[in-house]
C-alpha cells in the first residue's frame, strides 16, 4: 500500500471491503479482516471516523471537534488521518467530491460538549480468529476450531505405533 502525507483538504473513505466498522454508544469498532487486528477509538476519533466516511475534510472535521482551538484541532486530526491510513483503514477518495450533506450527526461548535483529542486502540488478540476462513479452514467441529496443519504430529497412528519393541539383548 502506498503512504501519503494527508492533507486538511483531502478526502478518504473506508478502505472496504477489507475493512468493516460498527458504532455503538458513540464509539467505533473498526475490524480489518485482511490483517486481522481490530480497533477501538473513542468518540472523538469515532467522530472523526465517521465523517471521514462520509466524504468530508479533514479541516471540515477539525471544526466538529468542539473544546480544542482551531490549530490543535487540525492537527489532532491530520495524525489520526495519518495513522489511519498508514493502518490501510481509510484510503484516498476516489474523485474527491465533497458529500452533498453527511449523514452523520456533525456537531457545530457550542452544540456538543468538549470531545478531547481523537485515540484509538490496536487489538490483536483476535487475530487468529479473525483471519481464519470460516469455509475452508475449519476442523470437522466446526468454527472455530482450526484445521490441524498438514504434518503436524496429527497424522494417524498406525496400529504398530502402540506395540513396544522387544528389548535388545
Amino acid at each position: 500500500m502506498t503512504y501519503s502525507e494527508p492533507t486538511g483538504t483531502g478526502r478518504y473513505e473506508v478502505n472496504s471491503p477489507a475493512v468493516i466498522s460498527q458504532t455503538i454508544d458513540g464509539e467505533a469498532v473498526i475490524i480489518d479482516l485482511g490483517s486481522g487486528y481490530y480497533y477501538g477509538l473513542n468518540p472523538s476519533a469515532s467522530l472523526v471516523w465517521n465523517l471521514l466516511g462520509e466524504g468530508l475534510s479533514a479541516l471540515a472535521i477539525a471544526e466538529a471537534l468542539a473544546g480544542l482551538p482551531p490549530a490543535e484541532a487540525e492537527a489532532v486530526v491530520l495524525g489520526l488521518v495519518a495513522e489511519l491510513l498508514k493502518e490501510g483503514l481509510i484510503r484516498p477518495r476516489a474523485g474527491g467530491e465533497a458529500p452533498a450533506a453527511p449523514s452523520v450527526a456533525f456537531p457545530r461548535p457550542g452544540d456538543a460538549p468538549a470531545l478531547g483529542k481523537p485515540a484509538f486502540t490496536k487489538y490483536s488478540d483476535m487475530q487468529d480468529l479473525l483471519l481464519l476462513d470460516p469455509i475452508h479452514e475449519v476442523a470437522d467441529s466446526g468454527w472455530p476450531q482450526k484445521k490441524p496443519e498438514p504434518g503436524a504430529g496429527n497424522r494417524p497412528r498406525s496400529p504398530d505405533a502402540n506395540r513396544a519393541e522387544p528389548a535388545k539383548r
